[in-house]
């Protein structure tokens, strides 16, 4: 029984990829152009498949008919795209002759093809025109989305005829009304009881945002650079170094005592004039000193539109730790520990200064930083 229920799967699986091969399937979703295309393809393969003769003889004048009758509702139509759109339906018409042309047993099956160059050419220059006319209607609403709206209708007209008059500048024009501009700025320190220089921190975050901004549509400035450009933002993000503290250093003595036993602690001599070591308990008394000291920053972020309520508020918090062991021993050093003879060959150490706190405590917030910002502008 199985074995007759995987016969059938495979026969039905094999007709489904023919049928899907030869087009059928989409010739019956009425997709002419993707059913004249799989049958060219199969003719491609197989020039005497019967199937896929059959199709195309249906297919192709049937894409012919409905892609007409497409551009016919267009051009009736009062859309801004319409002679955009026409030019595309003769595009793929050509496609199709050509993709045919290219294939003996599907030329031989429907010939002669139909090419629309004269159409399509007629429809371009129209096209041209047309984007050309739009994209200008579009720049005049001064808004952001229909800016790069009117970029992209620029571009395709650049790229479609690269002489059209005064396209590049409208080009430079458009993308400068599509660039979302957004100034950060370092607003003053608070809750800080320190001499300290915060402003490498902001620096580094704004190089970053700069450096990777995303994508051609994004621009950054600094409060001065808008203000000498006189730049009216679309966003404002504020950094604010909001606290930044260093607790008290914490200082404690541990006294310790460590013995080894048979090591040598001198010689003796036998009777008989032989030398030996004399084996003992060797001591050492230790103290060991440690000091630590606790700082901690919180950075806020704050990404507002312009002259609007705050968009997102986030917190960056971090902690850093500075600690200091060292020791002191009288006595003899073999009794000593690894760890613990490690710790008498340091010195005391001079704790960081402020400054030298704030950079270590910060540098970690720099990518969550700058990745938190990138990710919430409204682009």
């Amino acid at each position: 029984m199985n074995r007759i229920i995987k016969i059938l799967f495979s026969y039905t699986a094999f007709f489904l990829v023919l049928s899907c091969s030869t087009g059928r399937m989409a010739y019956n979703r009425g997709e002419y152009y993707k059913a004249t295309m799989q049958a060219s393809n199969r003719l491609r393969t197989t020039p005497d498949n019967d199937k896929a003769i059959e199709m195309i003889k249906k297919s192709y004048p049937m894409a012919i008919k409905y892609y007409r009758r497409q551009i016919d509702g267009i051009a009736a139509s009062n859309s801004p795209d319409k002679f955009l759109r026409i030019s595309d339906h003769y595009k793929k018409l050509n496609k199709l002759a050509d993709d045919i042309s290219r294939c003996p047993a599907a030329l031989e099956a429907v010939k002669p093809v139909m090419y629309f160059d004269e159409q399509l050419q007629k429809a371009e220059e129209m096209a041209i025109k047309e984007q050309f006319d739009y994209a200008l209607s579009l720049l005049k609403s001064q808004n952001l989305y229909e800016a790069r709206e009117a970029y992209d209708k620029f571009l395709w007209v650049k790229n479609t005829a690269p002489g059209f008059k005064n396209i590049d500048e409208q080009l430079a024009i458009a993308k400068e009304l599509s660039t979302l501009k957004i100034v950060v700025e370092q607003l003053p320190d608070h809750n800080t009881n320190y001499e300290i220089n915060t402003r490498k921190f902001y620096i580094q975050i704004y190089n970053s945002l700069v450096k990777n901004a995303s994508g051609e549509f994004v621009r950054f400035y600094h409060p001065k650079m808008a203000e000498e450009l006189n730049i009216v933002p679309h966003q404002v993000v504020s950094i604010q170094v909001s606290r930044f503290n260093i607790d008290a250093i914490r200082e404690s003595e541990q006294n310790r005592t460590y013995t080894s036993d048979s090591l040598s602690i001198g010689t003796y001599t036998d009777n008989g004039g032989n030398t030996y070591d004399a084996k003992g308990i060797v001591q050492a008394d230790v103290v060991v000193y440690k000091q630590e000291l606790t700082a901690n920053a919180i950075v806020r972020v704050s990404i507002e539109e312009f002259q609007k309520e705050p968009i997102n508020n986030q917190k960056f918090t971090n902690e850093y730790i500075w600690n200091n062991n060292w020791a002191r021993y009288n006595g003899d050093k073999r009794a000593l520990p690894n760890n613990i003879l490690d710790l008498s060959n340091k010195d005391q150490q001079t704790p960081p200064t402020p400054q030298e706190i704030f950079i270590m405590l910060t540098e970690p917030l720099l990518n969550p930083v700058s990745n938190y910002i990138k990710s919430n502008i409204r682009n």
